[in-house]
């Protein structure tokens, strides 16, 4: 489909907007000449929801670099200076929003943190060490300096200070343009009844998800507070424009270089014997368990409490947890005891520990349309059949035939289970979900690893920056650009 990648947006959109545009130069400014040919007193009128004020375009070179509000920074300091640190701090630090701009900060402060009448100046007021230099190529590429003539086609600037709004570019107001992502709730009140206010006709709105389901923030799914932003990342192909790799480029030369690959011989030499695991004193089960939200929405906690009914499992995470310490070798390769995500090298560890298994559990967070992640690659890359359980077109992301129990093919737990001990009891059926390991990756798999290598090239700083260039500096539709780039990368076409 070709504009499945692109959520199917309206084609329109560019148009209304630059209509839109030209109706608030001409329309004010004709009836200015006609209010005043009458003997009547025209005044100026507040920003309207383009931002734009009669006048012709002067694109001087006050126009050359775009400006980006970076949303999502700002977002992060404010909660790290939160409503219960900014009363402690110095009154030096903290500064009063302007009468202009206190729309956005009181708006934003009521809906997250109740008030906040003064906010950390460093967010309210721009330097000049503070702003970010984004350097690009034309079409969204970040620019990488090769040779010492190598120079960016176009430049940007990216702050987290509230004046940028209040910035003028010669004749024109031009707002700057936005990037935020899913930590920030779309709430209508803000996006569409404050933020809109301050949105030029050259203002790019950019829209990142990464990490955590959909499921876990519902905001980001609602097609209707979607279709504010020009440009869309994440992992969802029906509702974004650039697809994110989530931890896949992490393992994939585990999963598709044969040089790296654990061929299914060594497989083998990993694995012991179901009787040998009664004798361990560390792995005692053919299957692991390793995970930390026991509330996913998935379900996956109760699912895994009728399932270890019927089967043993060792389970390592804070959820049904049987185990003691990791055993000595694992906690040497986390650098040390203890869950933390950050501060421990936790996935070398939880890959090693996998590769200890015949099965181990592959259960996602949630349950939705390409929500694939870290759960499926990592025993896969470490020798391991996942028993999984998550996106529900699973089929159109694996590397290989026949290496995963998906548990979709069970009517309860205790059939899975029952499933699961039989292959573990029978060396040649176990064997038979490793022979992916001598052949290639299936095509499907090698295109999206080459969509994402590709994609690499390209940021949403980088996008949001050269579409604003090409509204305000060149008159053209970046839409249709955009739009173009995405469809030739599309790696999902031949499914589709």
């Amino acid at each position: 489909m070709d504009c499945f990648l692109q959520g199917c947006r309206d084609q329109s959109d560019f148009g209304d907007k630059m209509l839109r545009s030209l109706k608030e130069i001409l329309i004010p400014s004709l009836a200015g000449l006609l209010l005043l040919g009458a003997g009547i007193q025209v005044y100026k009128r507040s920003p309207s929801i383009t931002g734009l004020n009669s006048g012709l375009l002067n694109r001087n070179e006050s126009l050359l670099i775009k400006y980006i509000f970076d949303w999502r920074e700002w977002w992060t300091l404010l909660s790290q200076n939160n409503f219960i640190i900014l009363s402690t701090l110095n009154e030096s630090s903290l500064c009063n929003v302007s009468r202009e701009l206190r729309l956005i900060s009181d708006t934003y402060c009521k809906i997250h943190y109740k008030k906040c009448p003064q906010i950390p100046c460093t967010l309210v007021k721009s330097s000049a060490s503070a702003m970010k230099n984004i350097q690009c190529m034309k079409g969204g590429k970040i620019f990488e300096k090769k040779n010492m003539n190598d120079e960016p086609d176009i430049l940007c600037q990216s702050g987290v200070s509230l004046d940028l709004f209040g910035r003028n570019n010669g004749q024109l107001k031009s707002y700057p343009s936005i990037i935020t992502d899913k930590m920030l709730v779309l709430d209508d009140e803000l996006w569409r009844g404050v933020l809109s206010q301050f949105r030029s006709y050259d203002s790019v709105w950019g829209f990142h998800f990464d990490g955590e389901s959909i499921g876990y923030y519902p905001w980001a799914s609602e097609y209707k507070k979607l279709r504010l932003f020009d440009v869309t990342m994440g992992y969802d192909r029906q509702l974004y424009d650039w697809i994110t790799p989530g931890y896949l480029l992490h393992y994939a030369p585990d999963i598709s270089n044969p040089s790296l690959r654990l061929s299914a011989n060594n497989v083998m030499v990993m694995k012991k014997s179901v009787t040998a695991y009664k004798n361990n004193s560390e792995i005692t089960a053919p299957v692991m368990w390793m995970n930390g939200n026991c509330d996913a929405k998935s379900g996956r906690t109760e699912y895994m409490s009728e399932f270890m009914k019927h089967i043993d499992v060792d389970s390592w995470g804070a959820c049904k947890r049987n185990k003691g310490d990791l055993p000595p070798d694992i906690i040497r390769i986390q650098g040390g005891k203890g869950d933390s995500f950050y501060n421990l090298n936790w996935i070398q560890a939880k890959t090693a520990l996998s590769s200890n298994y015949l099965f181990t559990i592959a259960i996602e967070n949630s349950l939705t349309y390409d929500y694939v992640t870290e759960k499926l690659w990592q025993p896969l890359a470490a020798g391991s059949v996942p028993i999984y359980l998550g996106a529900p077109n699973i089929e159109e992301w694996l590397p290989c035939k026949n290496c995963i129990i998906d548990l979709r093919q069970f009517k309860t737990p205790k059939e899975a289970a029952e499933f699961v001990r039989q292959v573990a009891t029978n060396k040649s059926l176990y064997q038979t979900y490793h022979q992916w390991r001598s052949q290639p990756v299936l095509k499907q798999f090698q295109n999206i690893l080459n969509y994402f290598d590709y994609s690499r090239k390209y940021s949403m700083e980088c996008i949001v920056c050269d579409m604003a260039h090409n509204i305000s500096i060149l008159g053209n539709n970046p839409y249709s650009k955009i739009r173009k780039i995405v469809s030739s990368l599309n790696p999902f076409e031949s499914i589709w």
